[in-house]
């Protein structure tokens, strides 16, 4: 038979274990959403910036302007 102690010991491994899992699982979770946050920030970033390829058309507002057109 097994004692009350090495029942409870064994009890409350089990009980870690799981705990463990839930907070890595938990843990994980918020790693992606942070993943997903970040790149939909940084895809928005480059949705947002002058277009690089042909920096000289237009002045600085004319470049806003078009810019502002293509948003809507």
């Amino acid at each position: 038979m097994y004692s009350t102690h090495s029942v409870a010991a064994a009890h409350y491994l089990v009980l870690q274990n799981h705990l463990i899992a839930i907070i890595a699982g938990a843990f994980q979770v918020l790693l992606q959403h942070i993943e997903l946050l970040l790149l939909e920030a940084h895809s928005k970033r480059f949705l947002y910036l002058p277009h690089t390829h042909h920096p000289q058309s237009g002045s600085p507002g004319q470049r806003r302007a078009v810019d502002s057109q293509c948003e809507h």
